[in-house]
Parts: C-alpha cells; structure tokens; sequence
C-alpha cells in the first residue's frame, strides 16, 4: 500500500519520538521521525476522530514517514476516502 504520493505505508509502527517544543521552536528534530500528538499513536486498525468542524471518524491503515514527521494513513467512514492525519488532527490522539 502507498499513499497518494507514493510513500510506503507501514503496518509496523516504526520507532519514533514525541515532538517537544519551545514556544515554536522544535527542540528535538534529530529524533526523527517525530509524532506531534499528545498520546502515542493509534494502533493499525483503531476508530480515530478528527479534529475539526465535522464529526468524523476514520480507521488508522497504517503509519507513514513524511520529512521527519511520523504520519497516519487512513480511511474516514463518511465517505471511504483515503488520506493523512498528522497527530494534532486527531481527537483523541
């Protein structure tokens, strides 16, 4: 599986850190990849909602590296569409 732009997408979820931040300033860029997210990623195959004006639920896929920033692949529920979550975009995450 790849995603629209042709990363493969992993079913494993890869050794990561958590972003950590001063002010704006990125503290830790070569820990990469990094998870911008409060609570560690979703597991493949978890009910995620998404942040945002909409009530919406998706299925994490599997993980991604975009630069030096851990991604989700997912499948929202509403329409089937697939797509990446960075972890600020996630509710619950």
């Amino acid at each position: 599986m790849q995603t629209t732009t042709g990363r493969p997408v992993l079913t494993e979820l890869p050794t990561f850190a958590f972003a950590e931040w001063s002010g704006r300033e990125l503290l830790n860029r070569e820990s990469a990849p990094l998870w911008g997210g409060k609570a560690p990623p979703p597991a493949v195959g978890a009910y995620i909602d998404i942040a945002g004006p909409r009530a919406e639920v998706a299925t994490v896929l599997g993980y991604f590296i975009d630069g030096d920033w851990l991604m989700l692949w997912c499948e929202r529920h509403s329409d089937g569409k697939r797509g990446d979550l960075a972890g600020p975009e996630i509710r619950n995450g």
